[in-house]
């Protein structure tokens, strides 16, 4: 069972997180598969180019942690503990950002160093998808408690009071601009 999907930045790889704990590769002109990382996770939930192409952060079941990856090789880097399962991983435009989604908390970390840089709190169960403005200033997140939550990353603060839903919220998207929310 396929996860999570991602184009590496350049275009030319696809990479797909299974809940076998598996993260593999492929060349798209190819069509083969150029790389197998088994990761540790029970299953991979998230699983995400950087925007260099040069590492690979993957989050999900067991253990709590999300794992980055050298993205040729695929040895371990680093790893970043979490208190819960990891559900969502979104990497700034400029790579010196990693932001990470669990249960009631979202964790940016500062990918010179993987030190903690922020913790942004709110919602009350897991947190299911985060997704980025063009311009990095701006962060979405669902969760299963049934609200969407906008946050500036300038200051790490929420932008209003959540959006509510009836149920648990899996996905949002934003426009190019930045104006515009979908969810679902």
């Amino acid at each position: 069972y396929v996860s999570s999907v991602c184009w590496s930045a350049n275009g030319k790889q696809i990479m797909s997180g299974s809940w076998d704990g598996r993260v593999r590769v492929w060349n798209v002109r190819r069509g083969e598969r150029i790389l197998e990382i088994k990761t540790g996770h029970e299953d991979v939930w998230a699983a995400i180019y950087s925007p260099d192409n040069k590492q690979i952060a993957t989050g999900g079941f067991s253990k709590n942690r999300v794992k980055i990856w050298d993205a040729k090789m695929g040895e371990l880097i680093t790893t970043l503990k979490h208190d819960y399962i990891v559900c969502s991983l979104a990497w700034t435009s400029d790579g010196k950002q990693l932001i990470s989604a669990s249960y009631g908390l979202i964790r940016i970390f500062d990918t010179a160093t993987w030190r903690l840089a922020a913790i942004l709190g709110g919602h009350r169960s897991y947190v299911n998808a985060i997704t980025l403005s063009r311009d990095n200033r701006l962060l979405a997140s669902t969760s299963d408690d049934g609200s969407v939550r906008l946050w500036n990353l300038e200051t790490n603060l929420p932008v209003g009071p959540p959006i509510q839903h009836e149920h648990a919220v899996e996905c949002a998207a934003l426009s190019a601009d930045g104006k515009l929310l979908v969810t679902g």
